[in-house]
């Protein structure tokens, strides 16, 4: 077993439950009279209707339904909401819940970040993939820990370094942070052969992992994931309806051992207190109207999308810049992670693409753990159309070939 107290902050140690959340589970009783707590009266709410199309569906919530959207909820999240996400990843990853909870977070940023309030400690060693996501970089720096990078290639992380890292620090570090779909800014997934390997080395060394996937589903074919593997439960997973439903409607979940999500449940009732009920809300109703299957039929057609996004890039990249730089093509995700050879520093092309072509990338050295330059950029193939990317990439093309 797990011994989940030695990775919790002084923070995540200190954490306890608020007793006026918890009547919320009582207020579920049929029948229950309350005098208890400070919700607002519904009848001064002004909103009498909700509506919205799905596809060409409308779908239109009760008078039932919009009272709970409306109303303070559980921190955890609508219980239905809940047991149908309980459901689906239990399917989807062949796992059952007898050790682990899910909850509703307000996207997946919302959880990492309270992952990160309730297990890290200045002086504690956090190892990350390097090039990492800049969202969970730029919330690790300011807490005074030490953030390890490990090295990847077109397989994922590089099971020699991460051992070296974890021999080095051996008993100090807390964590293993990583994107192992579509690697936001690499696009590189992580083999099933690498990540048994990062799971062995988790439990050797004794170790958490946290999963952040936003990804996943917008791939052709998917890896199993680290949770799925997770026999020990010293795995955190991280979702996301942002990429497959709404970014703007922030509603993510986080899945792992129950002793850890309950610190993140606490953490929750004295922050955002629980995640919008009315994005809760249009979101069970979307997959109440769908189900499991017409929500994988959905995602399908999302993963392909993508995929068809990824192919124009890719076509347009070997056409425009040649030989001038490579990249590994991703497993579809949102990026293409391009090298830019003989350039040790991609900013100050970015800048100038900027400023004189109105073409703009996002430089290498935003996803660096060690400051410092990069000969990469990321260029992003989810909102450009056809048109814009091809001029993207004859501007890009046309000024390497004169300044190169």
């Amino acid at each position: 077993m797990v011994n989940y107290s030695k990775f919790l902050s002084s923070r995540g140690k200190a954490l306890q439950s608020s007793p006026i959340r918890a009547i919320q589970t009582l207020l579920r009783i049929p029948g229950i009279i309350s005098l208890a707590g400070g919700l607002p009266n519904p009848s001064q709410f002004p909103i009498k209707g909700l509506s919205f199309t799905l596809g060409n569906d409308p779908i239109t919530l009760s008078s039932e339904e919009l009272s709970v959207a409306l109303q303070y909820s559980a921190t955890p999240g609508l219980p239905e909401l809940v047991q149908f996400l309980e459901d689906f990843q239990s399917f989807q990853h062949k796992r059952d819940f007898s050790h682990s909870q899910l909850v509703v977070t307000n996207g997946s940023q919302d959880g990492l970040s309270r992952a990160f309030d309730m297990l890290i400690d200045p002086g504690d060693v956090v190892i990350v993939e390097d090039p990492c996501y800049p969202g969970s970089l730029y919330n690790l720096k300011p807490r005074n820990c030490i953030i390890e990078p490990v090295s990847i290639d077109e397989h994922g992380i590089i099971i020699e370094q991460l051992e070296n890292t974890l021999k080095q620090y051996e008993g100090r570090v807390k964590l293993l942070y990583l994107v192992p779909t579509t690697q936001n800014p690499s696009g590189v997934t992580t083999s099933l052969d690498r990540r048994n390997a990062i799971y062995a080395l988790a439990c050797r060394y004794d170790i958490l992992i946290l999963e952040d996937d936003p990804y996943y589903y917008l791939t052709e074919n998917n890896v199993s994931s680290l949770w799925s593997l997770d026999t020990e439960n010293r795995v955190i997973r991280f979702d996301s309806f942002s990429k497959i439903l709404s970014a703007g409607l922030r509603v993510g979940f986080a899945t792992g051992p129950k002793k850890l999500m309950d610190a993140m449940i606490f953490l929750g009732e004295s922050s955002l207190m629980h995640v919008s009920g009315v994005s809760q809300g249009i979101v069970l109703k979307i997959v109440q109207k769908w189900g499991h299957d017409g929500l994988m039929d959905h995602i399908a057609n999302v993963s392909k999308f993508y995929v068809s996004r990824r192919d124009m890039l890719v076509r347009l990249a070997n056409e425009h810049l040649g030989n001038r730089v490579e990249f590994v093509v991703p497993n579809s995700g949102m990026f293409l992670w391009v090298k830019l050879k003989g350039v040790k520093d991609s900013k100050p092309i970015v800048d100038s693409l900027a400023k004189d072509q109105k073409v703009l990338f996002m430089p290498g050295g935003a996803f660096t753990v060690k400051s410092g330059p990069s000969s990469y950029i990321r260029l992003s193939f989810s909102v450009a159309n056809d048109d814009q990317m091809e001029h993207a990439m004859i501007q890009f093309g046309k000024f390497l070939q004169s300044s190169l």
